[in-house]
């Protein structure tokens, strides 16, 4: 199959080829309700108590220092002032840094590859544990066929690690992000339908609790903290500074784009969905509508299947949908080929202002499509950008029980990711808006929400579904001061447009 999807990339935008910008912090469990976090920090701390190597610590006082150590991907948080950002190097150092914390009362949170969507890992106020300073190099064991990373290690660089020796993990798509957040949060890709989420493949962490106390989770020693690392999302009980994951066979793959007319989107959007249950799970494929800022909408849908299998599933779902793609380009990749096309072509994408938000849905009839359509076309009429992504949630993703894992939307469809990149005279504001306009657009048919895509305004319970009173118990008893920050705690506050 030759390579065409360089040539037609510009037909849509760059958010038809970055699926999934998953997220989240490096710290570990659990869910806020109503309950405050630790106070804030002292106005002139003593930071030799975490006896740390010289430059470890870095405060406002280091001017351009601390906004390099505070800069994370979304630049809507730049303004944000942490405290301090601690750069431990080893897990005794971050059991130091999280006693003197706690004694100190200081909220704590962590960073692993910066793309909280809500700016969790430069949150205003608190004590940040940069956890890219971590020195433990990723290790593979082939005995077990199981892959040992720190939190902050990128996808891009396990991923390239890993098909070295013919493996790979389920995973995102953005390089950048951590594999702790994206872990934590739960983790689709372009692999879920095959192999499950991220999260459904970790097998062991190593975590600091409040206080500074070390343990080793696995199925065998705190189960109940390995029930919540999988799909809970960050915060709440400790900061995650190793995991083990669980490999799978790395594979070439087809890579298919289709463009669908504008004025067929709804009808894309109903076939894909009664088409994919049917689909086998060794195949992919999600859908992505855009505002073409002229009163119209692009429609997208992008397969990934196994070498020599594109162009089958293509005319399956163009059959499906009745409708002919007005362009079809394809490429077969190796693994690595796979991560960086999916990138958007680079390793290392720049940083940049967004918002976003999201819906799950367990179906999606005329009505829901239509309403999707609706709202993105009306983003469109504004002459502004915005697009909705919708990606799978089902194949190996329903074969964990819904209450087996944190994570709780086992039995549903999709993912509707809304999204709008914000460029230097953009307004937040108004993207914001527009978000809660869809949210209420589809509220009849959502569900909740994916935490690796929390957002300012949302409730704990919309992403964490019947799990959530079970994530409350186990902070109450692991965390009950609040010491670290969970990764929907400052999401009922707005950021700044």
């Amino acid at each position: 199959m030759r390579d065409e999807l360089g040539r037609d990339r510009g037909r849509l935008s760059r958010r038809t080829f970055l699926r999934y910008s998953a997220v989240g912090t490096g710290v570990a469990v659990g869910a806020t309700a109503s309950i405050a976090p630790a106070s804030a920090a002292p106005s002139r701390p003593d930071w030799s108590a975490l006896g740390t190597r010289q430059g470890s610590v870095v405060t406002p006082a280091d001017g351009s220092r601390f906004a390099e150590a505070t800069a994370i991907f979304n630049t809507r948080y730049d303004s944000t002032v942490p405290v301090a950002v601690v750069r431990p190097r080893t897990t005794a150092e971050v059991a130091r840094a999280m006693a003197v914390a706690s004694r100190r009362r200081l909220s704590v949170s962590a960073r692993s590859g910066g793309h909280s969507y809500i700016g969790a890992s430069a949150a205003d106020g608190a004590l940040i544990l940069d956890l890219r300073s971590l020195s433990t190099p990723i290790a593979y064991d082939d005995s077990t066929q199981t892959v040992t990373v720190t939190p902050a290690t990128t996808l891009f660089a396990l991923q390239t690690f890993l098909h070295r020796s013919g493996r790979a993990l389920p995973v995102g798509t953005c390089p950048t992000v951590g594999i702790g957040g994206l872990t934590l949060g739960g983790g689709i890709g372009v692999d879920t339908r095959e192999h499950g989420l991220t999260c459904d493949r970790l097998v062991a962490a190593t975590l600091v609790l409040p206080g500074g106390r070390i343990v080793s989770v696995s199925e065998n020693r705190h189960r109940d903290l390995l029930w919540a690392l999988r799909g809970g999302g960050g915060g709440a009980v400790g900061v995650v500074t190793s995991m083990t994951l669980r490999t799978h066979g790395a594979a070439d793959r087809d890579l298919v784009l289709l463009g669908f007319p504008g004025d067929a989107t709804a009808e894309v959007i109903r076939g894909w969905a009664s088409w994919l249950p049917t689909l086998d799970i060794s195949n992919w494929a999600g859908v992505n509508v855009e505002s073409d800022r002229g009163g119209g909408v692009r429609c997208g849908a992008l397969i990934a299947a196994p070498a020599g299998g594109g162009s089958e599933v293509a005319r399956q779902l163009a059959a499906a949908v009745g409708v002919a793609p007005d362009f079809t380009a394809a490429a077969t990749l190796d693994p690595d080929g796979v991560l960086l096309r999916l990138a958007g072509g680079t390793p290392n994408p720049p940083r940049h202002g967004f918002a976003a938000g999201s819906d799950v849905v367990p179906t999606i009839d005329a009505e829901t499509a239509e309403a999707i359509v609706a709202v993105v076309r009306s983003r469109s009429a504004a002459g502004a950008a915005g697009s909705v992504i919708i990606d799978p949630l089902d194949g190996a993703v329903r074969s964990v029980g819904s209450s087996a894992s944190a994570f709780p939307w086992r039995r549903h469809l999709a993912v509707l990711q809304w999204f709008v990149d914000i460029d230097p005279s953009g307004s937040y504001g108004s993207a914001d808006s527009w978000i809660a306009d869809a949210h209420d657009a589809v509220r009849r048919a959502s569900a909740g929400a994916y935490i690796n895509y929390v957002e300012p305004g949302g409730t704990p319970g919309r992403y964490l579904g019947a799990n959530l009173s079970r994530l409350v118990a186990m902070r109450d008893a692991y965390d009950p001061t609040r010491l670290v920050r969970s990764s929907t705690e400052g999401a009922t506050a707005s950021p700044g447009a």
